[in-house]
């Protein structure tokens, strides 16, 4: 077939246009570099918005801009993002300098931002500004939050973030404050023999959690009183059992002998302590249980409904992806009052804290705006093409704390609450299981009601190599506290063992046992009085309970428990004596599954028999907070 010129030449023009059309249609679909890179810059920042529209301001807009700033409305791709959105940084080229601000108190907000002039001149409009010269930051009162946002889109080429809007809600929108500072609580509900107990601070914890609804974080220091706190707040509320009681299983049988001995008006069969998976309860008014068992028998506790929940040692839920928490959480769904009771409520790693956070206020930030502005969240690369956050960073930790202490956190310290103290604490502290040896034929002598003295001498020798891991562990936990402490023990072993441990940290220390003679005794009480050095007083409870003063200490620990209540009376009494200016906190180690638990209960009826004989001891063993040896 043969073609005209003419035909051709219109051929070859269509040809032509067909080839412009496709190279036009592969650019459109292949951008070029910086194409590229701004598209995928605005994809991003669109995702990152999704994450954090919550820590955007939720008043007026954060940012200010020159008069020939592009709207908002025209110029984003999206009518979700906005300036004061942390993710719009397609945005941030028009501005000079940017900041974000902060609570460095309940009533002031702080302003992180480099030196602007035109930022400085704003700055003297308000009255309540105060310019820190250490820091070189300015910051003013909350109450001009709002006024300060507003005309701060007057200042040029400044772009500042707001407060996050949970933020702003608490410490900000005081229209949304649920929280009344003069709220009337009436204590008279509370159990009179707990009511008579409490001491003022721990009245103040229970106001505060009842000013709460009942959901709150005990955080107070050891030794502070969290579960009369926790077992009164709990009573207050009632009317909203049952009462489920969660904790690590050591310290279950605690709970149960707390409960009868300071709530004597809760009857012996309302309760019940979930022993396995075989166990049941029906219409018991408190339920105890361990964190391992609520995990293995979640679907019978769901059932049940419990309206007040009480979790002791709530840090063990502060992984967030653990099965407690998930169980937990199930639980805790439909309560109306829950109680987190934690000492060491991992402050230093924020990310710890969500968790337990979340359990209290469901209404809390997300998890992922959480980790950026607490957490100093950053992705980072694990694999070839796998990038994931990192969590376990810190920041804004004043802001953190203040708003947890706003919200749903009360913690004391010891020196804070030293004058309302008792002069003498006791404690048992539990020790780990895991380093604890025992032997099944021991068991079966500590539970025969015919063993002889014999043995049970033989008990107590065998007790010695089987804490002696534990102990070990424990001594080194206090080192590193760097605070005086005494510390004494019967056995040899164990002597040797701690001195050990002692010498490993490379801490100085004195020992005093039978082998001392009495001019070197009184030199190393000296030495230990008088030396900053000097860190721990290593002493044998037979042979170094009496005869001197040890007062520069406050602490007293017992690795060893001894049958004789006077010994061990005397034994304490060289801290608590005349000259000593802070309350003295007794230790005593206590390993389950051996001698110790025999040894309790006679030395608890000894020390009966000599209160009835006239002889008070003031050693009332059974009044002692029990606690458990952290192997966090």
């Amino acid at each position: 077939m043969s073609c005209s010129p003419e035909d051709i030449e219109k051929k070859r023009l269509q040809a032509i246009k067909r080839r412009n059309a496709r190279r036009k249609e592969q650019q459109s679909s292949n951008p070029g570099p910086e194409d590229q890179n701004l598209k995928r810059t605005i994809q991003e920042r669109q995702l990152n918005v999704s994450y954090s529209s919550e820590l955007s301001s939720p008043g007026p807009s954060t940012s200010s801009a020159s008069p020939s700033t592009p709207s908002t409305s025209s110029a984003s791709p999206s009518s979700s993002l906005s300036p004061t959105s942390p993710g719009c940084s397609f945005f941030h080229e028009q501005y000079r300098v940017k900041g974000s601000i902060s609570m460095i108190s309940n009533t002031r907000f702080e302003v992180n931002i480099n030196y602007h002039q035109a930022f400085i001149d704003f700055c003297h409009k308000f009255d309540t500004r105060y310019y820190d010269p250490l820091k070189k930051l300015w910051s003013f009162d909350v109450k001009e939050y709002d006024k300060f946002m507003q005309e701060l889109r007057s200042v040029p080429q400044v772009l500042i973030i707001g407060l996050p809007k949970y933020v702003y809600r608490v410490f900000v929108a005081k229209s949304s404050d649920k929280f009344s500072e003069n709220q009337e609580i009436d204590f008279s509900r509370i159990d009179p023999k707990l009511r008579r107990t409490l001491m003022p601070f721990q009245r103040e914890g229970i106001y505060f959690a009842i000013t709460r609804n009942g959901r709150c974080m005990i955080a107070d220091d050891m030794g502070l009183g969290k579960t009369l706190q926790a077992l009164a707040i709990a009573h207050y509320y009632q009317a909203d059992w049952p009462l489920l009681i969660v904790s690590p299983a050591s310290l279950t049988h605690m709970w149960l002998d707390n409960i009868r001995k300071f709530l004597p008006s809760v009857e012996a069969e309302d309760i019940c302590l979930f022993y396995g998976s075989k166990g049941y309860f029906e219409e018991e008014r408190i339920i105890i249980v361990s964190y391992d068992l609520l995990v293995k028998c979640k679907k019978v506790f769901v059932r049940k409904q419990f309206k007040t929940l009480i979790l002791d040692e709530s840090h063990f839920l502060k992984n967030y992806s653990s099965e407690r928490i998930k169980a937990v959480e199930v639980v805790a769904k439909e309560t109306r009052h829950i109680v987190l009771l934690s000492g060491t409520p991992a402050l230093s790693r924020p990310y710890e804290l969500y968790a337990q956070i979340r359990l209290i206020e469901p209404t809390f930030f997300k998890r992922h705006n959480y980790g950026l502005r607490y957490c100093a969240g950053k992705e980072k690369q694990v694999r070839r093409i796998v990038r994931v956050w990192d969590y376990s960073g810190v920041s804004n930790p004043v802001e953190l704390q203040l708003l947890l202490s706003k919200v749903c956190v009360i913690r004391r310290m010891k020196d804070e609450v030293l004058d309302q103290l008792p002069s003498k604490i006791r404690q048992f502290v539990i020790l780990d299981p895991n380093l604890v040896k025992t032997s099944s034929e021991a068991l079966m002598t500590l539970r025969d009601r015919k063993q002889n003295a014999n043995q049970l001498m033989q008990l107590f020798t065998d007790s010695g190599p089987q804490k002696l891991k534990a102990v070990c562990n424990y001594v080194s936990d206090l080192l590193e506290k760097k605070r005086k402490f005494i510390i004494f023990a019967h056995h040899k072993q164990i002597l040797d063992g701690i001195c050990e441990v002692i010498e490993k940290k490379g801490i100085q220390y004195v020992r005093i046992d039978g082998q001392t003679d009495k001019k070197q005794r009184q030199q190393r009480v000296d030495l230990f009085q008088e030396s900053e050095d000097i860190m721990v007083a290593v002493l044998s409870i037979v042979s170094s309970n009496s005869g001197f003063s040890l007062t520069r200490a406050s602490l007293c620990v017992f690795a060893e428990l001894y049958w004789n209540p006077g010994s061990l009376v005397q034994a304490e009494d060289r801290v608590y004596r005349i000259g000593q200016r802070s309350p003295v906190v007794i230790q005593y180690l206590i390993a389950n599954g051996t001698v110790d638990d025999h040894l309790l209960q006679l030395i608890e009826s000894k020390n009966d028999f000599l209160v009835k004989a006239g002889f008070n001891q003031n050693f009332a063993l059974s009044s002692a907070e029990i606690l458990t040896q952290n192997n966090n």
